[in-house]
């Protein structure tokens, strides 16, 4: 498994602007460093900073995609900063698959709420928060499926509850991406977005914030 940082299309393995990133798969915490070198040591991790205009995001490949397909059950959340205020519409925070194929996960921003999308491969649909995000500060935002349930939390609080969508969740073979959509070079993140992490079961209250105590 490697993750990499792109700008205008190309990998790039080192930027002044750019600091170590903490993500969490399955549970398990991974530093990513300026030189794309996975370690399982926690410490001293800093927010990824992305500038939209210059097309910058993180993105993991992983031939075998272990861990990147849940089926049954989904916590997908990240820390997000947003540098302009409201974000961009369909602004990525986290994503893997194509949204047309119904076999996607998406955690964004658009239409004015913070939003999480399933596919079940015969049809989507998303859940939302109301909000408009104010620059420079943190939000922490979660989205969670389960058995048909939908859910979105923003800084802890629910938004809407959707209960559309029956059946597991089918994979695909798409990049697991930080910071725009996974299918297409477009809907980039403009802000800093910090330990965006991916679970196969659906985390309790206390388990999403993480014992981070905020921002």
């Amino acid at each position: 498994m490697s993750l990499k940082y792109w700008n205008n299309g190309g990998p790039v393995l080192t930027d002044a602007n750019l600091t170590d990133l903490k993500y969490w798969l399955n549970g398990e915490p991974y530093v990513v460093n300026k030189n794309a070198t996975a370690v399982s040591s926690p410490e001293n991790t800093h927010s990824t900073n992305l500038v939209a205009a210059s097309s910058q995001f993180w993105g993991i490949t992983d031939a075998a995609q272990t861990g990147l397909n849940p089926t049954t059950a989904i916590t997908l959340m990240a820390w997000f900063n947003p540098a302009i205020s409201p974000p961009a519409d369909f602004t990525t925070i986290a994503a893997k698959g194509h949204p047309s194929l119904y076999n996607n996960y998406w955690l964004y921003y658009s239409g004015g709420a913070f939003k999480f999308m399933i596919g079940n491969g015969i049809t989507w649909d998303y859940t939302y928060y109301l909000i408009t995000p104010l620059t420079n500060r943190w939000y922490h935002v979660a989205g969670t499926y389960e058995s048909g349930f939908l859910k979105i939390y923003v800084n802890g609080v629910a938004g809407v509850e959707k209960i559309s969508l029956i059946g597991a969740m089918p994979g695909n073979s798409y990049p697991f991406v930080i910071g725009k959509a996974s299918y297409t070079n477009l809907y980039y993140a403009d802000g800093k977005i910090d330990e965006a992490k991916l679970y196969n079961r659906v985390l309790r209250s206390e388990e999403r914030r993480g014992g981070k105590g905020g921002k």
